[in-house]
């Protein structure tokens, strides 16, 4: 089996990880998955990293992380995540109880959303929250514009 060191930090290093299998082991009760997602007609292929039955990270081939924690603030859901974000801009922290994403180059703190999504190498975060709420008030047509216009 192979252990939590081996915890892939990118993109690539997933897709090398996981080599041709589906899903690997990666140390005690964390697991790397091989996702296919849809954005909008286009076929892309994801993978995540499970802790126990949650996906707290799916990582993008546009070098750009999702984080999803369910509520989980445990030291060690955070510790997982900031593993994948070691090399990265991004942190994820507990501050005053609150959870929340913090920028080393522009050391800013923004309060973690379910679903946020962090760009590795660049100050940048996405808001997947306001990009749905945006969807569900002007429909599927406008949503890749949306998306597209916020990378």
């Amino acid at each position: 089996m192979a252990t939590l060191s081996s915890l892939p930090r990118s993109y690539s290093e997933a897709a090398e990880f996981l080599g041709k299998r589906d899903e690997k082991q990666c140390g005690r009760n964390t697991t790397v998955l091989k996702n296919t997602e849809w954005i909008g007609d286009k076929r892309i292929t994801t993978y995540s990293v499970k802790y126990y039955s949650t996906v707290i990270v799916t990582l993008y081939p546009d070098n750009s992380v999702k984080i999803c924690t369910r509520s989980y603030k445990s030291a060690t859901t955070r510790s997982r995540i900031n593993k994948i974000l070691w090399r990265s801009n991004w942190s994820i922290l507990l501050y005053k109880s609150e959870m929340g994403l913090y920028n080393q180059p522009s050391r800013s703190f923004f309060p973690f959303k379910e679903g946020d999504r962090v760009f590795l190498n660049e100050s940048k975060l996405i808001d997947c929250n306001a990009i749905y709420e945006d969807i569900q008030s002007t429909g599927y047509g406008l949503m890749m514009a949306m998306i597209l216009e916020r990378m």
